[in-house]
Parts: structure tokens; sequence; C-alpha cells
């Protein structure tokens, strides 16, 4: 059931809120909806809100102080309802590095024995090839780049029965990777691409082609180390910022049928100096999945000094598969693009990494 509370005093801007909130119901309906208004200004206290009127969904703040358009609340509600998907084309860049073909072999084992195209999308700088292609014509280049990619997908085509039913297609582009590939996103169910896994993993992700798509893809975006080995997804950790929208990225998570895990750990991190990790009791969950009645919903917090320590100390000692996040306003991957990371605990990529936008 998904509960919702509009939390206001019976003014005009909580009107237009319910009015809002109903014409995104009547678009999107939503078996098993609880709707409840909250008018008393001392019950209204309790819930700790900055400003009226507010919203709250499954117990998490979506909006305070002002009324969200229709059109916000039904793409809300749509991440919700359980509607089942299957990934038909996957986008996989590649620059014909190990790294890139690691991924785009991972990708077939992930997809194995479904009917799904794999666009290879190989992006190229005149300037950057010049040292190359010095006699080469504009047609010749990007025929020679053809053929480099046409020979990349034959050297790393799995031959197994399971991935006979996968299509395999080469495209090429000229201009700047990052841009390029957030552009051939809009058409394309979900990217996998490469992450090096030396190092300092984040400063490698976030200072690169990886970093940019990861953000701005409209697409979900799946990072795979150099070094991971693949395997089912059954155990998943979904790291929380409790932004309003969790849930719904969580249910559009489960809405995959080609990623059918059986746990997910839903875990949130507090920041608390002098704690380098230590797991604190959470409240009942307010996540929920009426699709998925067998999977088993965990919900930890963990005081720690170093959110990124925390997660791939949870990661490691619950042997998770795989790390889900989201670009959602405010959500932790939000934060992480946008603080200094130079002094930050290193979270070694052996881990895959999805990234969820909400929204899309």
């Amino acid at each position: 059931m998904l509960t919702i509370q509009i939390l206001g005093i019976g003014c005009k801007k909580s009107r237009a809120l319910k009015a809002n909130l109903l014409e995104a119901l009547a678009a999107v309906p939503i078996d098993n909806v609880s709707l409840e208004e909250i008018t008393a200004v001392s019950d209204i206290v309790r819930y700790q809100i900055q400003a009226t009127p507010a919203l709250m969904f499954d117990g998490r703040l979506v909006s305070e102080g002002y009324v969200p358009e229709v059109q916000l609340l039904e793409r809300l509600l749509q991440s919700y309802q359980y509607n089942p998907q299957h990934v038909r084309k996957v986008l996989i860049p590649t620059d014909f590095s190990d790294t890139a073909a690691h991924a785009f072999q991972f990708a077939q084992q992930l997809l194995q024995g479904q009917a799904v195209l794999l666009q290879l999308l190989h992006v190229y700088h005149p300037m950057a090839t010049a040292s190359f292609s010095t006699d080469l014509s504009e047609t010749n280049l990007m025929a020679w780049q053809h053929q480099r990619v046409q020979q990349f997908a034959a050297g790393h085509a799995l031959r197994t029965p399971n991935a006979q039913q996968q299509r395999i297609k080469s495209m090429v582009s000229k201009g700047f990777a990052s841009e390029t590939i957030v552009k051939a996103s809009a058409d394309a169910d979900l990217i996998i691409m490469g992450t090096t896994g030396d190092g300092d993993w984040l400063e490698h992700l976030f200072g690169s082609v990886s970093s940019h798509v990861a953000k701005f893809a409209r697409c979900p975006v799946l990072l795979v180390p150099s070094h991971s080995h693949f395997k089912n997804f059954k155990k998943l950790l979904f790291a929380s910022d409790y932004s309003a929208d969790d849930a719904a990225m969580l249910q559009q998570l489960l809405n995959w049928n080609d990623i059918i895990p059986t746990e997910v750990h839903f875990v949130h991190v507090d920041v608390h100096a002098g704690k380098k990790y230590q797991l604190k009791k959470t409240a009942t969950s307010a996540i929920t999945s009426q699709a998925r009645p067998d999977l088993e919903l965990i919900a930890t917090e963990i005081e720690a000094q170093d959110v990124l320590y925390a997660l791939n100390a949870y990661a490691n000692t619950q042997e998770i598969d795989l790390l889900v996040m989201s670009t959602s306003s405010g959500s932790f991957l939000e934060n992480l693009f946008h603080r200094s990371l130079t002094q930050r605990m290193i979270l070694q990529a052996q881990l895959p990494v999805l990234i969820l936008h909400f929204g899309y």
C-alpha cells in the first residue's frame, strides 16, 4: 500500500496541492492507496517539516512549502506502479581498451538468453586521432573507425548458445564522448560501461567520461569495474540518503525483469564524527514491494565517519553483488558529484554500480 499524507491547515496552497495530487492519481492509478489529510497544527508539528503545505509518500517527504506540478506528481506516482519491464536495447561505449572489452562481455553474460540489442558505440574526435590518420580523408577515417568497432565486436563476442539471441550492432560517431553518449542514451534502456578499478576509483570515475554519463544519461547506467567477475545480481545494496523518492526508485529497479534479486539492503549512512563504523537499529522501514512479496528487504543504518568506507565495508560483510544509487535531487550520489573527494576514503571498485535517474 502507498500511504500519502498532505500536511496543511486548509489554506489555498493546501487545497491546490490536494487538487494536483488527485489529478495525478486519476492519470496514474495505483492499487491500495491511502490518502490522509493532516490539518491540526499540533499534529503537523510532530513531523518536523519546515513549511506547509507538505506532501509525504510512505513516510518520506516529497515536497514542502510549495505545490508540485501535476506532471511531477505523475512521474513520481509512475515509479510506484508495478510495471514489468525488459531491457531491449543496451548502449555499450567502447574505446577498444581491455576495460571496455570486459564491460562488453559482462553485458553479454548479464543478458544471456534474452532477445536484446547490444549497441556498441565508439566516439572519436578528429584531433585525437590525427596522429594515427594523417593520410586518411574524412570518409576513409569514418570507415576505418567502423572497421575497428566491428573487429572489436567480433573479437570479444561470447560463443555460447545463450548469446545467440543477442544482436550486436556497431555505431561510430564523431564528437566529444561524454555529450555523444548522453545524447544516444535517450534511445536506450540501459548503458553498460567499464571503469578501471585501479587506485582511487572515485577519482577516476568522477573525473572521467563515466562521471558525466552517470550523472546526465537519460537511462540507467551500469558501471562495471575491470576486475569484477560476473555473477547474478541476487543481493543488492541500495544506498539511501532518505530522499523522498527512494522508495519510488527502488520500485523502478524491481520492475526490471532482467534483474531479479532475492535480497535488497536499504542502507543509510549517518556521518558521525568519531565513529569509524557502527551498525545501529533502525525504525521500521517504509519500503515495501507489493509486486515481490518473496523479496527480503533489509533496512540498515550505519554511523560512520566516512560514507564510502561504510558502504564498502557493509557490501563486503554482506557479500553484496550490486551497489545501487540514484541521482534524484538531494541524493547521496548527487551530493558526491558536488563534493571534493581528494581527502576521502577510497571505495575500491570491485563491485558493479547501477545509477538510476529519477523521472526517466
